[in-house]
This record gives structure tokens, sequence and C-alpha cells, in this order.
């Protein structure tokens, strides 16, 4: 049994690996395995499952029941999709974690968001100094190499809001790794790289949480005098950053240049202005169907539908979702989905046992607002392994800080 064991703890460390990577595609295998080693080898704990993730799984089943109910050719993809949500805690039941593993899994993450953040960065160096080109066209726009859509373009749907959010998180797991230690210039090297690349994948929510970061970092994690300096140097470089914009950030000038016109004209609008219109247009949708949503598969039909009617051309053209986690469930599920999300959420928070896990979660629940978290694949998994996690801790207190 030790044998499985080991192997259990291996396959979960290649898919915190993976989550932040450039090749997360592979992360259904990965599950896929651990699923099969814990169904035949290591069945056990079920009687003991968390009731937070007993939930998760529930949550599972209501969305394939909406997937079946309101049947399409995306339909078995959307199950498959949100399956992780019933593999990752049943493979976790019964799986004792120990403290210098969770020490490990940390530093795989941020070794994994570094390696591929860095990857991104060499390629775009390379290319512009092979083509000459600073530019690059990605339909239906043309991205600077260095920013967003260009720098991540290197690995195949790699979003840059996505990024943003795992670089923020390694930020936070590498100032915990360093408590206590001494400061050298590999850890001074890599908090440049991370937060020079949060500014250029320009994800708004990615900028908002690097400003809120040392706040969220002095009170929650309780740092040293030395990491409370550094944190406000961050802050006031941070604060200079955004009003100087010396790395012209597009989304920062097109706010300054566009102001708050709610509008979806494509010479008018700005990176704020147009989730206004998305969500407006979802909160109209919602409210026309309040109960039950309009089924998983139909969301983008119903916004379009909506958007014609509100002479939003650009977001029917586009065919634009909601943009927001919370709104999403509200459409899709209705009342009693997007409830039911927020229970999972409170549920979660509330099984936190440590400062670590509690400021990761508000830092997903502050994505949820800009951003589908749980609508990509890479978002998805993170969420039910970290949710996963938060209440196998609990249940089973591990002697952690």
């Amino acid at each position: 049994m030790k044998i499985f064991n080991n192997v259990h703890k291996y396959l979960l460390l290649v898919l915190i690996f993976l989550i932040p990577s450039g090749f997360y595609n592979l992360e259904g295998i990965i599950i896929a395995l651990l699923f099969i080693n814990w169904l035949f080898f290591q069945k056990k704990g079920l009687d003991k499952l968390p009731l937070g993730n007993i939930l998760l799984i529930a949550f599972f089943f209501f969305i394939t029941f909406n997937y079946l109910i309101i049947f399409s050719n995306s339909s078995y993809s959307g199950i498959l999709k949100h399956i992780s949500f019933l593999l990752i805690p049943l493979t976790l039941s019964g799986f004792k974690i120990k403290k210098e593993e969770l020490k490990i899994a940390q530093i795989v993450f941020v070794s994994s968001s570094l390696l591929f953040i860095l990857i991104a960065d060499i390629y775009c160096i390379v290319d512009i100094i092979i083509t000459h080109k600073t530019t690059i066209y990605i339909p239906p726009n043309i991205f600077n190499k260095y920013s967003y859509y260009g720098l991540t373009r290197v690995f195949d749907d790699w979003h840059p809001t996505y990024v943003s959010f795992f670089l923020n998180i390694s930020l936070i797991l590498l100032l915990k790794l360093y408590t206590n230690k001494k400061y050298d210039i590999k850890f001074y090297f890599v908090i440049l790289i991370f937060i020079v690349n949060i500014f250029l994948l320009n994800s708004i929510a990615g900028i908002l949480t690097l400003f809120i970061f040392p706040f969220l970092f002095v009170t929650e994690l309780k740092p040293s005098k030395k990491q409370i300096m550094i944190s406000t140097t961050v802050l006031i470089l941070f604060t200079a950053l955004i009003v100087t914009n010396p790395f012209k950030i597009y989304k920062i000038t097109r706010i300054a240049n566009t102001g708050f016109k709610l509008t979806d004209v494509e010479e008018e609008t700005n990176n704020i202005t147009i989730r206004l219109v998305k969500w407006k247009t979802a909160l109209e949708v919602f409210s026309e169907n309040k109960f039950f949503g309009v089924g998983m598969v139909n969301v983008k039909d119903k916004m379009v539908d909506k958007y014609k009617e509100n002479n939003y051309l650009n977001c029917a053209r586009y065919r634009y979702s909601p943009h927001n986690q919370y709104l999403f469930f509200a459409v899709a599920l209705g009342t009693i989905g997007v409830i039911s999300f927020l229970i999972l959420l409170a549920i979660g928070f509330y099984n936190t046992t440590t400062n670590l896990e509690r400021l990761i979660l508000i830092m997903f629940i502050f994505f949820c607002i800009t951003e589908e978290m749980i609508s990509r694949q890479q978002g998805l998994v993170f969420f039910a392994l970290f949710f996963s996690f938060i209440n196998h801790n609990h249940h089973n207190k591990p002697e952690i800080n």
C-alpha cells in the first residue's frame, strides 16, 4: 500500500505543477490516474468525506443535471470539464497530507509559475529580435508581443488573467516560504520577475490584487518587520507605476482617455465600461430567468439576444459572456445555482485552517468578479483542488501555521 500512497503523492505534485503551467491541458490525464489509483488501491475514507467536499460533489451533479436537461452537442464536453468537482474530492479522501508535503507542494507551484512565465518572456524577446516587430495579430486584435495575449501566445489558450492570478498566488507563497529565512539574490530576482510580468499581462484584476497584496500580506500572514518594509516599498512603487504608467499599459491609458461612458463602441469604451455593459446585460437576462436560469449551454446565446436588443452590437458580434463568475452562474443556473456557489465559497472560507488559505481564497473570490474563473479548465481544476484541500485540511487538522 505504501507504494500506491507514494504514487498518489507524486501524481498530486504533478497536478499542482501543471495548474499554472502552459501545459494545463494535461491535467485531465493526471486526474484520471489519481482517480484510478484511489479507486483500485486506496479506496477508503468515503465515510469521513468532509461536508465541504460532499457539497462540491453535489454541485457537480447539479451542473450535470442542468447540462442533461438542456441537452446540446456541447453538453458532454461541459460535463467532462466539470468532472474535477467529482473526482478530485474523492481522490483526497483517506489520503493524509503532512506539513512537509504541503511545503513541497507550495514550492512546486511557485517553481512552475516561474518556469513558464520565463519561457514566455524569453520567447517574446527572441521573437522580437528575429522579426524586428513588436506587435502581432491574434484574431481579432493586434497585441504587443510583450503584453497580454502577445506574451502568453507561446502556449495554447494560456489566458493572461489566469496567469496573472497564479503569479499573485506565487508571490504570496514565496514570501511565506521565506518566513524566518534570509533573503538572497534569487528571492529578489523571482519577486521582480513576478511583479513585472503581472503588469505586462495587463489584467486589471491581477494589477489590483498586486495593489492590495501588501495590505493583505501584512494583516494575514503576520510578517517580520523586514517583510513589512518590502511590502510597503512594493506598494509605493506600484502606486508610482500606476500614476506615471511608464509601461504604457493599454488598459490604464484607455481608461484615462475614454472615461466612464456605458457603451460598447470600440473608440469610446475601456476595460471597465465594457465589463459594466456585460454585467448590466447579464443582470437583465437573469431578471427574466430568475429561478432556474437559461442553462449552462445557452448563456452566450441569451446574452447575444439581449446585446442586440440593447444595441450593444460589438458585444453581440464577439459573443461576450458575463465575465463575472457570480453573474455567469446566476444567468446559467438561476437563483438556486448562484446561491449554491456562494454557499460553497462561504463553507470554504469557514473551513480554512490557516491565514495562507484564507488569503488565497480571498484572491480567488476577488478574481471571480472580473473573470469566469471556473469556466475554463485551468481555473476550474485549481478551484476543485484548492477547495478540496481546504476541506481536507480542516477535517484532518494538519500541523501547519
